[in-house]
C-alpha cells in the first residue's frame, strides 16, 4: 500500500534519484520499501547493494519531502485515506492478536526442541564422564608400575 504523505503519494518508483536506477528501485520494493515512508534508517541497512552513498541519498530524499510539507487544516483528512490507514491498522491488529494465539503453541515447541538436545547432551556428558572416569583409573594402574 502507498502510505501518503500530505496528499500526494511520493513513491519510489517515479522518485529521480543520483545513483539509483530502475533495478536498484525493484530491490527496494522486494524489501518493501515503496515509498517515502518506507525509507528509514532500519528498514534501508540490511538491503544488499545498498552502500552508504545510497542509504544516504534514500534518507535525504525523504527529508527533503517531509520539509516541503504543509498541513492544511481547512482541507481536512480525504475520506480514503482515512479508510487505507483504519484498514491497515485493523491488518495489523488481527495480525498481532494471531500472532499471540500461536505463541504458546511456538514456546511448546521450542521446548520440545531443548528439552530433546537436552537428553542428547545429557546423553553426551554421561559418556564422557564415564570415559573420564576410564582414563583417570588407566592412569592411577600405569603410574603404579
Amino acid at each position: 500500500m502507498n502510505r501518503l504523505i500530505g496528499v500526494v503519494a511520493i513513491v519510489i518508483e517515479d522518485a529521480v534519484l543520483s545513483g539509483i536506477g530502475k533495478g536498484r528501485k525493484e530491490l527496494l520494493r522486494a524489501y518493501n520499501v515503496e515509498d517515502a515512508y518506507d525509507v528509514a534508517p532500519s528498514t534501508i541497512s540490511n538491503i544488499k547493494g545498498f552502500g552508504p552513498t545510497m542509504r544516504a541519498t534514500l534518507l535525504a530524499w525523504r527529508s527533503s519531502l517531509e520539509l516541503t510539507f504543509q498541513f492544511d487544516p481547512n482541507r481536512g483528512i480525504d475520506p480514503g485515506d482515512a479508510r487505507a490507514i483504519e484498514q491497515e491498522m485493523n491488518q495489523r491488529r488481527a495480525d498481532a492478536i494471531r500472532a499471540l494465539a500461536n505463541g504458546p503453541q511456538i514456546l511448546q515447541q521450542s521446548l520440545d526442541v531443548w528439552y530433546t538436545q537436552q537428553g542428547s547432551v545429557m546423553e553426551q556428558l554421561k559418556r564422557s564422564a564415564k570415559r573420564l572416569a576410564e582414563t583417570e583409573v588407566d592412569m592411577r594402574a600405569l603410574r603404579r608400575w
